[in-house]
């Protein structure tokens, strides 16, 4: 067959989609490149704007960006169908003969590929200009496992959830590798705010260094940071900033990622537009120094997507740790420790800022519909071994107003500032001597989720300085109170997130 391709219907079969961003008064845009004339080979053009007009028409219920997602998935699929040489004539719709072509070649397509086939029928399945009308779900090609979807979902959360003791052996090779200037400051910041709170890097991409504020409170002196962030959702295109309240630990970096980020490229926007800069941005700069991606020059050093930020921030920090990081595999292992605790897949959506409650339910239905005491005896021992940190927090989380024998009770006191609380209750008989800090690495620990821990963060903080300041005859003990400052700093945003839900079942 000969290529159908001319400048007509190359027109009809390239277009863009633009999203335009409002975040508070300003407004940014973003660009989509769709383009199908590679197919006019095998299948006909009446097909193809059919598919390009069902994609359009999916604006009515999807983001842009998920769109143009489903649109990459769809075009790999058939053009993979046609470079294999399976169609003996131009196809006009998708019907019974091609779906049994198509299983000939699965184990070359992807799950994700076929599964968003699957979808995209569900939501044209009576556009004969595409789908034949006796088609059915069931006759699509699909990878189906022998544990079924569920077994599926518990097999992806085992795989992937972290014990605490890796988070915070993770947040310390980080750590080390920052103070080596292995990486920059710009990864450093981004990697402890990613293990702080759990959010798309989508999300992380979008914020500015207005964003970050510090309030102090005249008449206490008491400090807090905030971060108004952008939750990335799948069905909305402009969703509204939400604060987040992060330790003072972590707010302290972020500022440092700040003041470099001024430093560095205050040059390229007015001294008006100072503060939209982004405070995870673009590093590539041109001869004039200027940004070499182009949505960066318009937008204050933006990454233009996910895909891009994810390569500079997150892929060098999976190289540097020797492990697949996924910060939806994070959410997905939060999501499930609420779950666990007996919150609903309304308050989890919530929590995580889900668009719908679907994957909230999922959760949910994991735990409390008896499919974890299905778990086959060959799978109890991974999940012993790499269910997530939370498990370990959530369920011996207490509140501070719990009674707490006097004996039980870890009280944490700061001299320097006269603070003092009960932050947990001990689950040994007695208490031990290494009281409160070691605490936080063992499994005895009990932690009040309501109770202000960034105490004994400030006292390790304190101990790390000290220990520094002394060189390397205390190496090995500045590297213990990292260690513990990490494992704080887990136990701090677990509280976080615990106090969220019960904030949440409050108002239910």
């Amino acid at each position: 067959m000969q290529p159908t391709h001319n400048s007509a219907i190359a027109d009809e079969l390239r277009w863009t989609m633009t999203r335009v961003v409002q975040d508070g008064q300003s407004q940014r845009s973003e660009h989509f490149k769709f383009d199908l004339t590679e197919l006019t080979n095998e299948y006909s053009l009446p097909f193809l704007v059919a598919l390009k007009t069902a994609l359009i028409n999916s604006r009515n219920n999807l983001a842009i960006g998920t769109i143009h997602v489903d649109y990459g998935r769809l075009k790999r699929i058939l053009f993979k169908c046609q470079s294999a040489g399976m169609m003996s004539a131009v196809v006009e719709q998708i019907d019974l003969p091609f779906l049994a072509a198509l299983e000939t070649i699965k184990l070359d397509l992807s799950k994700s590929g076929l599964d968003g086939l699957k979808r995209f029928f569900s939501a044209n399945r009576g556009n004969e200009s595409i789908f034949a009308s006796d088609l059915r779900p069931e006759d699509f090609p699909s990878f189906k496992s022998a544990i079924g979807e569920r077994g599926e979902a518990i097999k992806r959360i085992l795989s992937k959830a972290l014990s605490r003791a890796a988070i915070a052996e993770i947040l310390t090779t980080i750590e080390d590798a920052y103070e080596a200037e292995k990486i920059d400051i710009g990864r450093y910041s981004f990697s402890m705010l990613a293990f702080h709170v759990y959010f798309r890097p989508n999300t992380y991409r979008q914020l500015r260094l207005m964003d970050l504020t510090r309030n102090e409170n005249d008449k206490t002196g008491q400090v807090d940071w905030f971060l108004d962030m952008l939750p990335t959702k799948t069905r909305v295109d402009n969703p509204h900033r939400t604060s987040i309240k992060i330790t003072n630990d972590i707010g302290e970096i972020l500022q440092i990622q700040r003041e470099d980020v001024v430093q560095r490229y205050e040059h390229l926007v007015a001294d008006a537009d100072l503060n939209k800069l982004a405070l995870f941005p673009a590093q590539r700069l041109r001869s004039d120094g200027t940004w070499l991606c182009h949505y960066a020059n318009l937008n204050h050093g933006m990454h233009p997507n996910s895909g891009s930020f994810t390569n500079y921030y997150l892929k060098p920090i999976e190289k540097l740790v020797r492990r697949d990081l996924s910060f939806n595999a994070l959410r997905h292992t939060v999501g499930t420790q609420l779950a666990l605790i007996g919150l609903s897949a309304s308050s989890i959506a919530a929590i995580l800022k889900h668009a719908t409650e679907d994957t909230c339910q999922t959760y949910v239905d994991l735990f409390f519909h008896g499919v974890l005491d299905r778990i086959s005896d060959a799978m109890e021992p991974s999940f012993d071994k790499h269910f997530p940190a939370y498990k370990e927090v959530m369920e011996r989380a207490i509140s501070k107003h719990a009674p707490i024998p006097p004996q039980k009770a870890i009280v944490s006191e700061d001299l320097l500032t006269g603070r003092r609380e009960v932050t947990a209750e001990c689950g040994r008989q007695s208490l031990c001597g290494y009281a409160p800090l070691a605490c936080y690495d063992c499994n005895k620990f009990r932690p009040c989720w309501d109770a202000d821990h960034t105490i004994n963060l400030d006292l390790v903080n304190r101990e790390i300085a000290e220990f520094e300041g002394q060189g390397l005859a205390m190496q090995h003990e500045t590297q213990k109170y990292k260690h513990l400052r990490n494992a704080i700093r887990i136990v701090i945003s677990i509280c976080q997130l615990k106090s969220q839900a019960a904030e949440q079942g409050a108002n239910e």
